[in-house]
């Protein structure tokens, strides 16, 4: 995937993780954790991460992923 697309992604989900239910915030950063970590951005990706399982909503799978990976 091209910078941009991820740059992209970036911008369309910081969006969603700022409104919308705790699920889909939650949800939201999980995925931004994963496209920070794509551009080898360490910090920003733990930053969503945190901010994912910060907000107890994730299914249990993806919670359990994050925690134990």
């Amino acid at each position: 995937m091209s910078e941009n697309k991820f740059d992209d992604a970036i911008s369309r989900l910081a969006k969603i993780a700022e409104s919308g239910s705790e699920y889909e915030k939650a949800v939201a950063n999980y995925n931004l954790g994963f496209a920070y970590n794509s551009k080898n951005d360490i910090g920003n990706a733990i930053k969503a991460f945190r901010k994912a399982l910060d907000a107890n909503a994730l299914p249990q799978v993806q919670h359990d992923s994050l925690m134990f990976n």
